[in-house]
């Protein structure tokens, strides 16, 4: 299958590699099979902090999972506080009862839930995900912009995804924007950054095969 996605996927892969050069990521573990990958991946996260000295929930659920701790539905339950994911249709907000947490987080929140909402409906058929998360593409686009307050590239694979899916030239711009977002400061994305975006050319190829 050849898309004008791959190159975008290319180029966010890249981009995760000039990220993590330096950094120093243990192996994913084996969620919850006590290896010393899991291990190690657990130190990590317990040691965590970004350049600025921050720990982040959002940033802690995601690497949880993306090191192998957690399964894509525990790092949903945590960012939904254990709430049942949503169910057809998926559409508007996933998290209304935040809007009154200020714009900046309840954007960073969205973002991070979209992102980690693709994995879950990835997991259930990956052929279906693009058309049943378009909605709440969709509403992104219509409503929220595309950064927040830790500039992470969340979710930048959904829009991208749905872009090419539905000839959505709003939402490549949204997926662009994100990515944009995360280098703006350095030129380069930050761990979790990085990390998010290897994740996303991750999720891209899998769609891709699926």
């Amino acid at each position: 299958m050849s898309t004008t996605i791959e190159p975008w996927q290319a180029g966010i892969a890249s981009l995760a590699d000039q990220g993590l050069r330096d950094a120093e990521i243990p192996d994913p573990g084996g969620s919850g099979d006590g290896s010393p990958g899991e291990s190690s991946a657990i130190g990590f996260i317990e040691a965590f902090r970004d350049g600025c000295g921050h720990r982040r929930p959002t940033d802690i659920a995601f690497l949880r999972f993306v090191l192998g701790v957690e399964t894509a539905a525990d790092w949903w339950s945590t960012l939904a506080g254990s709430t049942p994911r949503p169910e057809t249709p998926l559409r508007g907000p996933l998290f209304p009862n935040r809007q009154n947490d200020g714009i900046e987080l309840w954007t960073e929140l969205e973002l991070s839930g979209l992102h980690a909402i693709w994995w879950l409906e990835s997991d259930r058929d990956v052929a279906a995900v693009a058309s049943r998360l378009t909605p709440l593409v969709e509403w992104h686009v219509d409503t929220l912009q595309p950064d927040n307050a830790t500039q992470r590239p969340w979710a930048a694979h959904v829009f991208r995804i749905v872009a090419e899916t539905t000839s959505n030239p709003s939402a490549q711009l949204h997926a662009d924007q994100l990515v944009h977002a995360s280098i703006l400061r350095t030129g380069v994305p930050d761990v979790v950054s990085a990390l998010v975006l290897r994740d996303a050319a991750t999720a891209v190829d899998r769609w891709l095969r699926g």
